[in-house]
């Protein structure tokens, strides 16, 4: 059973069933900023009563759902959720996802949604429609209609795209959903300088750049990169946008590093 507080106002929630009292005094403010407001319960069969108090002599309406994962409706990836929901209705989906997955959430304006993991904490909500999974599993989607119409709702996978370029290449690529990672494999054959300016960019572009020394750039704004030295070996520069979706271009440039002779006198 997922309670689902749709108020703002603070307040203190018991609830008791036939094995006793289940959750006691429960704040609403004190519940951490990632569970607030929700509390996922594992409950066994039987009638419970939920009690709510209000701070003091304060009087406030308190509106709530319960919203349970036995009625939850299974959603796939790629499947068209349809439903009409009058205004503060809503349902709860139930998704399931593997580790590192990444899904975008596309639904229609007016319909808000939070991703609830088996804990009851709220993982993302529709402040950013990327889903990434920390771990395999089940989730719940819970949604909610702010106003009365007919709502629709698709989940579409993201997955990363691996190219394989030249150490001196024009990247002409595009995003078409933010967080989608790119990531370009190429080998040096000795030594070299590598120089990587942007062409045409993105609000949001950073750029990882990784090689046999580790990670010789973390993510970071993509901005003009200079680096005077990288050893021989396999490297991969990866590119993602946190704000833009669009096309963009990167002009990657390599040195070689020329060893200077060592100069010896004679005795």
């Amino acid at each position: 059973v997922l309670f689902n507080a749709l108020s703002q106002t603070p307040f203190t929630w018991q609830l008791t069933g036939s094995q006793g009292v289940v959750i006691s005094e429960r704040s609403y403010q004190a519940q951490s900023e990632m569970a607030y407001p929700y509390a996922l319960l594992s409950l066994l069969t039987g009638d419970y009563q939920l009690t709510i108090d209000l701070p003091e002599t304060a009087t406030a309406t308190i509106p709530f759902s319960l919203l349970t994962t036995h009625a939850a409706t299974l959603l796939n990836t790629q499947q068209v959720y349809e439903q009409h929901f009058e205004a503060g209705q809503g349902q709860l989906l139930t998704i399931n996802l593997e580790q590192s997955e990444k899904i975008y959430v596309d639904a229609s304006a007016g319909l808000t949604w939070e991703l609830i993991d088996r804990f009851g904490l709220v993982v993302t909500s529709n402040a950013n429609p990327v889903i990434e999974a920390t771990d395999s599993g089940t989730y719940y989607l819970r949604l909610h209609a702010t106003q009365s119409n007919d709502y629709q709702l698709r989940l579409t996978p993201i997955a990363d795209s691996v190219h394989s370029i030249n150490a001196n290449a024009v990247i002409a690529d595009q995003f078409n959903h933010l967080e989608h990672i790119s990531h370009y494999d190429f080998s040096l054959a000795q030594a070299s300088s590598l120089s990587l300016s942007v062409e045409q960019g993105l609000t949001g572009l950073m750029y990882r750049l990784v090689g046999p020394r580790g990670e010789e750039q973390a993510w970071q704004t993509l901005n003009n990169l200079n680096i005077a030295y990288l050893p021989t070996g396999q490297y991969r520069l990866s590119v993602k946008s946190t704000q833009d979706t669009g096309d963009y271009a990167l002009q990657l440039s390599t040195s070689a590093i020329v060893p200077q002779p060592v100069l010896t006198t004679g005795e």
